[in-house]
Order: C-alpha cells, then sequence, then structure tokens
C-alpha cells in the first residue's frame, strides 16, 4: 500500500472513531481506489454498514475476504454485513473463522452471539455472549467496554429492552433458560455492577446452558477479584462443555501464574492444537512449556510459530530464552540481533492507530498512550536481554554499551504519562548481572539506586540485603530486611 492510500486509511479510521461515518466512506472510497487492498475495503464496508447501506457493505466486505481469507477484520466485517442482509449461513461462517483464528476475541463471540440472535438462535446467542465474557482475563467489564465499540453496547441494550418482550412469546422451558441467561449477560455489558450482583446467582438452568450459568457465577466472583477462589464454578462449567475455547481459555488464564498445574498446561495444549493460527494461544502455549521445563518442546512448537510469522516479536524473545536454556549462546545473540534489527517489535504491541473504530476519543488516546509505553518496554528489554547474552559470552564491553541503552529508555518510560511501575527494571536487572559475576560493589550500588527510585518496594530491600549479606554486612542486611517487613506488614509493598 502506498504511503498516500495509507494516510487515507489512517484517516477514514479516525472518522470512524468520531462516528463520522459519511466523511470516512468517501476517504475510504478514495484509499480503495488508490489501493483496492482489505483493509480499506472491509473499513469501507462497515462505514456503509453504519450508513444504512448493507448491500454495498456485503459487496465490500466480500471483495476483502477475497483479497486476504486471514484478515480478521475482513472476516468480521463480512459477518456483520452477511447478518445485516439475512445471509445466515455466510454471517456465521465468518465469524467461526474469526473465532478459529482468535478465540481471545470478546467481539468476534458478541457479534456472533448477536448474529444468533437476529436468526431466532437463542441457545447459541445466549452461548457466545456469555463466551464474549468469559474470554476477558482481567477486569471483564472494562476491558469488554474497551474492546467492544460504543455502538456494540448500544446494540447490547437495544436487545434488553426486547427480552420481555420475548419471554412472553418463549416457546418452551429451553428458551426461556436461554432468554434468562441473555439477560443476564447483556445486563452486564450494559452496566459494570450487574455481573457481580445476585442477578448472575440467582440464575439457575437446567438444559444445555448449565455450563454457562456456573461460568456466570464464577464471572461475578472474578469481578470480586476471587477469580481464583471461584474457580470451582469454572471447572464445573469446563467440565459440561469440556470442548468450548473460550471455557479452556478462561481457566488457562485464571491458572498463568501456575504453570504446573495439570488443568492449565491441558487447556493450553488443547487450545494450541485446535487453533494453530492464534497468535494469543501460541504465545502462551510456548511460554507456559518454557516455565515448565519442556525445552525440547518449546523449542519444537516455537519453530512452527516462527515459520508461520517470522518476525513474531514475543515468539523471538521466546526462542532466546529457549536457546538460553539449552545453554546456546552464540544462536541465542543471533535472535537478540535479529530482535534488535527490527526495532520495537511492532507486530506484537498496540500501535496507535489500532484502536478500533468506534472507540471514543479519550480511550482512544489512552490506548495510544499504552501502545507507545509497550513499545518503549519491548525496546528496553531487547538490549537487556542482549546485555545478559554479550555477558555470558565473555563480551563485557558491549554488554555494559547495551545496557547504556537500556537506560535512555527506562527514563523515556518513567517520563510517560501512561506509566505505573515505579521499578527501575534496566537497573535491578545490571545489579543481577553484576551479582552473577560476583562484582557485588557494582550489585549494591545499582541496587542503592533502585531502592532510592521506589523506597516502597519489599523485594527490592530484600535483594539488597542478599547483597549485603554476601559482602558480610550482616548489620545492613538485616535492617534492609526489617524494612521489607514492615512494608508487607502495613501492605505497602509498591512496585510489584
Amino acid at each position: 500500500m502506498s504511503d498516500d492510500a495509507a494516510e487515507l486509511v489512517r484517516l477514514g479510521a479516525r472518522l470512524m472513531r468520531e462516528s463520522a461515518f459519511e466523511d470516512a466512506a468517501r476517504v475510504l472510497e478514495w484509499a480503495v481506489e488508490a489501493a483496492p487492498e482489505p483493509e480499506p475495503l472491509a473499513l469501507l464496508a462497515l462505514c456503509h454498514l453504519r450508513c444504512g447501506r448493507g448491500d454495498l457493505a456485503l459487496e465490500c466486505a466480500r471483495s476483502a475476504v477475497a483479497g486476504d481469507e486471514t484478515n480478521l477484520t475482513a472476516q468480521d466485517a463480512l459477518g456483520l454485513a452477511a447478518t445485516d442482509q439475512w445471509h445466515e449461513a455466510e454471517a456465521l461462517a465468518a465469524f467461526d473463522r474469526c473465532i478459529q483464528d482468535d478465540p481471545t476475541s470478546a467481539e468476534s463471540f458478541f457479534h456472533r452471539g448477536m448474529a444468533h440472535f437476529h436468526f431466532g438462535r437463542f441457545t447459541e446467542a445466549a452461548a457466545d455472549v456469555v463466551r464474549s465474557l468469559v474470554v476477558q482475563d482481567r477486569s471483564v467489564i472494562g476491558r469488554l467496554q474497551r474492546s467492544l465499540a460504543r455502538s456494540h453496547r448500544q446494540g447490547a441494550a437495544t436487545v434488553v429492552a426486547q427480552l420481555p418482550r420475548f419471554r412472553r412469546e418463549a416457546r418452551g422451558e429451553r428458551e426461556q433458560e436461554a432468554l434468562d441467561v441473555l439477560a443476564v449477560s447483556l445486563a452486564a455489558i450494559e452496566d459494570d455492577t450487574r455481573i457481580a450482583n445476585a442477578g448472575a446467582v440467582r440464575l439457575r438452568v437446567h438444559g444445555p446452558l448449565r455450563w454457562a450459568a456456573a461460568a456466570l457465577r464464577w464471572m461475578a466472583w472474578r469481578e470480586r477479584g476471587e477469580g481464583r477462589r471461584g474457580l470451582r464454578l469454572l471447572d464445573t462449567a469446563v467440565t459440561a462443555n469440556s470442548g468450548d475455547s473460550a471455557l479452556r481459555w478462561a481457566r488457562a488464564m485464571t491458572l498463568r501464574s501456575e504453570a504446573t498445574d495439570p488443568r492449565s498446561s491441558g487447556d493450553l495444549a488443547f487450545l494450541a492444537r485446535r487453533h494453530r493460527r492464534a497468535v494469543e494461544v501460541a504465545h502462551d502455549w510456548v511460554e507456559s512449556l518454557i516455565a515448565r521445563g519442556s525445552l525440547e518442546t518449546a523449542e519444537a512448537e516455537n519453530l512452527v510459530y516462527l515459520e508461520q510469522q517470522p518476525i513474531d516479536g514475543r515468539q523471538l524473545h521466546f526462542r532466546a530464552a529457549i536457546l538460553e536454556r539449552l545453554g546456546r549462546p552464540a544462536e541465542e545473540l543471533e535472535v537478540w540481533n535479529e530482535l534488535v534489527a527490527h526495532g520495537t517489535g511492532d507486530s506484537d504491541v498496540v500501535a496507535a492507530e489500532a484502536a478500533p473504530a468506534g472507540v471514543e476519543e479519550d480511550e482512544d488516546d489512552e490506548l495510544a498512550q499504552l501502545g507507545e509505553l509497550e513499545r518503549r518496554d519491548f525496546r528496553r528489554d531487547l538490549f537487556l536481554g542482549r546485555a545478559e547474552c554479550l555477558g555470558r559470552l565473555g563480551d563485557d564491553e558491549a554488554a555494559m554499551q547495551d545496557f547504556g541503552r537500556a537506560f535512555e529508555i527506562q527514563e523515556e518510560i518513567f517520563a510517560a504519562p501512561a506509566n505505573r511501575c515505579e521499578i527501575d527494571v534496566a537497573r535491578l536487572r545490571r545489579a543481577h548481572y553484576w551479582a552473577a559475576r560476583a562484582r557485588l560493589r557494582e550489585a549494591l550500588a545499582d541496587l542503592d539506586e533502585c531502592v532510592r527510585r521506589c523506597p516502597g518496594s519489599a523485594n527490592l530491600w530484600d535483594r539488597r540485603a542478599e547483597i549485603k549479606d554476601a559482602m558480610k554486612d550482616t548489620q545492613g542486611a538485616e535492617a534492609d530486611r526489617r524494612e521489607a517487613r514492615r512494608l508487607r506488614e502495613r501492605g505497602e509493598n509498591r512496585g510489584e
């Protein structure tokens, strides 16, 4: 795509975020004339749809998918346009493709759920709306409301308003149960206080949506910050519907910090087999293999994914980690050099212009700031990783140059408005570097600076105590440990 066409696409996307759909459509038509590619065609389809031109939307979406079947934005646009034009099989097939390639997408599950509702499939609609909530691995409502455009939330409110009529006309107990599940889950999308209230707890379902009722009750626990405590409910849902990717993903993410839990490894293995093209699944699967020490399997899987997507920042990171653990530093350095050459790893971080159409401008600005912060974090970690690898190869001079670059990026991170981390990660990593080489004075100097910058971190005080112990400064080490205990007792452990 030419620079001019790319600029038109960016302008069109910005106008869509401002809800200026007619203006966006004109701009995107110019972009399509200059470059009839899937991205502008898919966005143009969405504009036509919002402007009430469903026939044109379907034509553009079909062209976008014909240009690239793997483009999920194009498949999503096709699903929406086909639903609008009452092409049931085509719509559901498009959403199925989106979910096959990304079973972690709340938006795809929500859109498929609304398509099922449109075609009178209430049980399937209820199941997919619950899945759209389940796949979120952090604050359900906050993340869902960020990933779904405002118009989608309004769509949920419209369906909720129609539910009383559908309930009066419900054909049998199963349809009534489906509408009850829809009412609770759609209300949660409308209002973030409703998922944790008694609505989910009171829900009683005996038919095929029993798993959904259990999942909603688990989400009520999760919204209170106790998802791990309520995990038996999610286990119940998985047992009742073991082939459901959304449930397996939710449980794997809940157990993310417990790599040895067989449920987590089993869920990720299931997802990796079923969704070979799913990037998020691939990342978590390889990461879990590394955490469990299954390095040969991790290397084999990592190489398969890198064949599919050679410039995947996280997979290249994983390759470097695998090679480090296998004791192959020369090969590891080649990977770090490749990562540094590619710079920011844009394929793996949020780009400023990637905010979804329809997101409010203040959310758009926040996404842009978070995206820039992630890019800086990524760049800093590239130089830190390569510095440590150079050290293992005995090249301290080159290692110090990379640490210096990492320090510069760390200062940029501290100055960024969106930054919430108070730990000087770059200096802490260099302290570990010095300690591993028994250069304790240099390690202590770096830890002194880390503690000065973030005196509220108990872990930093403990780490400095370890260095002082190694230097035979028993009195200083004990003083640092007392401070660490005091911070933990008072619940003031910051920056962790």
